[in-house]
């Protein structure tokens, strides 16, 4: 079995996210896709306002309506603490051997992969996909890759994939203002509104 790994916080999962995922599974076509929200992500702090775990996970469910191939994993935010991507990798393959996984991960995180947690390990483990965003961005990702391989024996492809232009950092801001939900899928954007998500600003307490 070919297992793809797609993991984010998701702080909202929106149209973007969903169509890479879309992108790796026509090009890759894997057996499963695991849809995996971080629960308390090592490599960066989730900003003020950010819903909880519980939000992230059913705005997910909710994104992936369109794309029943994708299997939703609660697995991350279940654990406590911070969860490293070996450690995740390492448990989804506990509970299917002889299974082979691939990661997918956006152009931004194939740059910094080898500051990753037990990077060594997780390169000669694991094949990595990474998204590209076009234009000569791709050039980056080709010497990136190239140097992980040469360095650490990596298994990577680079998926070509013509990227909605919009970030989970620039869309909450959008949404602060009541804007940007052409990015979104239906049910998020109702969910969102329903439960006031991001649609505040964020008061910063000064010292």
């Amino acid at each position: 079995m070919n297992i793809l790994l797609y993991g984010g916080t998701f702080n909202p999962p929106h149209i973007g996210h969903v169509a890479a995922a879309k992108t790796a599974w026509e090009i890759l076509a894997p057996d499963k896709l695991i849809w995996m929200p971080a629960g308390d992500p090592p490599h960066k702090a989730l900003p003020p306002g950010t819903p909880g775990a519980a939000h992230r996970l059913e705005m997910s469910r909710l994104a992936l309506l369109n794309f029943p191939e994708a299997e939703l994993s609660d697995l991350e935010i279940r654990s406590k603490g911070l969860r490293y991507t070996f450690d995740t990798a390492g448990a989804i393959l506990a509970r299917a051997p002889g299974a082979r996984l691939t990661i997918l991960t956006g152009g931004d995180m194939l740059m910094s992969l080898d500051s990753w947690h037990r990077a060594p390990e997780l390169l000669a483990r694991y094949a990595i996909a990474a998204i590209t965003r076009g234009g000569g961005y791709t050039k980056a990702l080709e010497e990136k890759a190239m140097e992980l391989i040469r360095g650490f024996g990596a298994r990577i492809s680079i998926l070509p994939h013509i990227p909605v232009e919009i970030s989970s950092t620039a869309l909450r801001s959008m949404l602060r203002r009541k804007e940007g939900r052409e990015y979104l899928a239906e049910p998020v954007w109702n969910y969102i509104r329903e439960n006031g998500l991001y649609l505040k600003d964020i008061v910063v307490a000064r010292k």
